[in-house]
């Protein structure tokens, strides 16, 4: 029989990959079948390595635009393969990825009865559960986040932005960076707001280009262009 799940041990689930790494990917909520639930372990970072999500992809792409420049086609593929939140990189290479909410959903705000008997507390829906995991969740991040110090966060999806300025204590106004003005940056906290990692919400290649321009700017590396 499963353990039903204990939102108490939730709000402190840690991400996949290095905590200690240069570069912070905090997500709002992992995408999939909340019965299917696990921590981030070896098993679950082979299940989503070996699927073609836009997020691993999108994310792939930005570092290896950090490392190598703007050519995203030059062996993101293998860094995803190989080195995408992963632990043991250089400096430059380092990446981390964490979600605000840790039940993963096959869409955000999606509630059904058979959900709430996956928890050993009484949790009746989607606003009860990010209720209850919210705040403590938000504790337990901010202070994961201040104890490693990473040089660069990036927030994907601009859908629940006030909840990652709530995580990270965002109170100076954005500077709106990118073509389409899609990226709130936070140069105080060096944290970045993006558009959700996908291709239809305005992350294609020429985004990501600007995005890894925006982050060397952050990072001191380079001159904004």
């Amino acid at each position: 029989m499963r353990t039903k799940l204990s939102i108490a041990k939730m709000a402190h689930e840690i991400g996949l990959g290095d905590p200690s790494s240069r570069h912070w990917f905090v997500a709002l909520e992992e995408h999939g079948d909340p019965s299917e639930y696990e921590v981030q372990t070896d098993s679950k970072y082979l299940k989503y390595n070996n699927e073609n999500t836009n997020v691993w992809n999108i994310t792939a792409k930005i570092m290896v635009g950090l490392v190598h420049g703007e050519e995203l086609n030059m062996g993101w593929r293998d860094f995803r393969a190989a080195k995408l939140f992963t632990k043991g990189l250089s400096n430059d290479e380092g990446n981390y990825l964490v979600e605000l909410l840790p039940l993963p959903l096959p869409k955000h705000g999606h509630w059904e009865s058979s959900y709430s008997k996956l928890f050993e507390e009484e949790v009746d829906s989607f606003d009860s559960y990010r209720s209850m995991v919210l705040g403590p969740r938000i504790q337990f991040l901010r202070q994961h986040w201040k104890d490693h110090n990473p040089a660069v966060t990036i927030c994907m999806g601009h859908v629940r932005a006030y909840e990652f300025r709530w995580l990270f204590d965002l109170t100076e106004t954005p500077i709106l960076e990118g073509s389409d003005q899609q990226f709130q940056v936070y140069r105080d906290k060096k944290v970045i707001l993006t558009p959700f990692f996908n291709p239809r919400t305005g992350m294609g290649d020429s985004q990501v280009v600007e995005l890894v321009r925006i982050i060397r700017s952050l990072k001191g590396e380079e001159k904004n262009a």
